[in-house]
């Protein structure tokens, strides 16, 4: 994922091909279990939209956090430029330097309308400099919104190009059988 600097960055997940409303929700939901269970995931906030609320219960509280709607995401973003804002003009750390603000990631699988996908981009565009990554479904309303944003393509075996890497790569993704043994496989402890 890419680190946005307003309405330009971020990435779609791609409906390219034979990619589907299927395809683009068994990538986002690998994507939000890697990002919810990855070792920096206590440092960072990940926030989804369209893959309901079950896998942010099974983990650590608040390694995920599933909102409804992109609406309440473009408040959320707000929220962050308040905490940042209030945090820089009354630092609490020794050396009365403000902590840096935790990575904040967007994986939406939903539908997105334009006018949703408008309120997003300039939310996101307000927290420039801000570490805010966002995967959306590729759609018009996302095209129009945010026509610099990367396109990755979630088609099954397809290989896609991720511009920062600079090289083809397949996404994971996370069929809803998988997502069953996984999420009812007894603990085997490690």
């Amino acid at each position: 994922m890419a680190a946005p600097t307003g309405r330009e960055a971020g990435q779609q997940v791609g409906r390219r091909g034979e990619a589907g409303a299927d395809d683009v929700f068994a990538v986002a939901r690998a994507m939000a279990l890697e990002a919810g269970t990855s070792s920096w995931s206590d440092r960072c906030k990940v926030v989804t939209v369209g893959l309901g609320t079950r896998l942010a219960a099974l983990l650590p509280k608040g390694r995920i956090r599933a909102m409804l709607h992109l609406l309440a995401v473009a408040a959320d973003v707000g929220a962050l430029l308040v905490e940042v804002h209030q945090n820089t003009s009354s630092p609490d750390t020794e050396d009365g330097e403000a902590a840096p603000p935790l990575p904040w990631i967007l994986i939406c699988a939903a539908e997105v309308d334009a006018e949703h996908a408008w309120q997003l981009a300039d939310a996101v565009a307000a927290a420039r400099g801000l570490p805010v990554s966002v995967v959306l479904p590729a759609g018009e309303a996302t095209r129009q919104a945010c026509p610099d944003a990367g396109e990755i393509t979630a088609t099954d075996g397809a290989h896609t190009e991720m511009s920062p890497l600079g090289r083809p790569m397949r996404l994971q993704r996370l069929s809803d059988d998988q997502y069953r043994q996984d999420v009812t496989a007894p603990d085997r402890g490690t």
